[in-house]
């Protein structure tokens, strides 16, 4: 059996979330090990709970997420999605 990482797969990546972004940051953080990837054990729960009516970048995602969660590990886990 093949498997694919969501984060491997730039087919999905558009102007908003790219799908591997979600798997990340509820992944358990060392499949596949890497040097970004250093954050995990969020719910889509927690992920939903972040959007409102003004959500409509990744840039104000992004945003709001390392308000509600600050760790050294953010920056790098949204600068591998190019997600300034």
């Amino acid at each position: 059996m093949i498997l694919f990482h969501l984060e491997n797969n730039p087919t999905f990546y558009n102007s908003f979330i790219p799908r591997g972004l979600f798997y990340d940051l509820t992944d358990n953080g060392t499949d596949p090990p890497n040097n970004f990837d250093n954050i995990s054990g969020f719910t889509i729960n927690d992920i939903y709970l972040l959007f409102n009516a003004n959500m409509n970048t990744i840039q104000k995602f992004r945003d709001s997420w390392e308000a509600a969660h600050p760790n050294g590990n953010n920056a790098n886990l949204f600068d591998e999605y190019n997600v300034d």
